[in-house]
């Protein structure tokens, strides 16, 4: 893919279809874009959509773990952390403390 860093990592979602969505990311450069995981069939492939096309990671992004969720983190299988920034907030989750400290550095 050319990329950084790519894999799928759960997206937490607000509004009315609220929770953990799995999303393909793919970081090139200070580029982020994450796609749809189509899990019909157990196939796994990915949507043509993209629903971020390039976020574009500036000085102004804040990227790590939420403090207010260390208590959650302790109790869960996966690992929060945040992608803040100028009207853009990603709040993201790993599997592992390797995973997601590859996508915070």
């Amino acid at each position: 893919t050319g990329a950084a860093k790519h894999g799928v990592l759960l997206k937490r979602k607000t509004g009315l279809f609220h929770g953990w969505h799995q999303r393909y990311f793919i970081l090139r450069g200070n580029s982020l874009s994450y796609y749809r995981m189509d899990l019909k069939n157990n196939q796994n492939t990915l949507s043509a959509k993209c629903f971020r096309n390039s976020i574009y990671l500036t000085r102004e992004f804040h990227v790590g773990y939420d403090k207010s969720r260390e208590s959650e983190k302790k109790k869960r299988e996966h690992i929060p952390f945040s992608v803040v920034g100028p009207r853009v907030s990603l709040n993201l989750s790993a599997k592992t403390q390797e995973e997601a400290q590859s996508w915070v550095e």
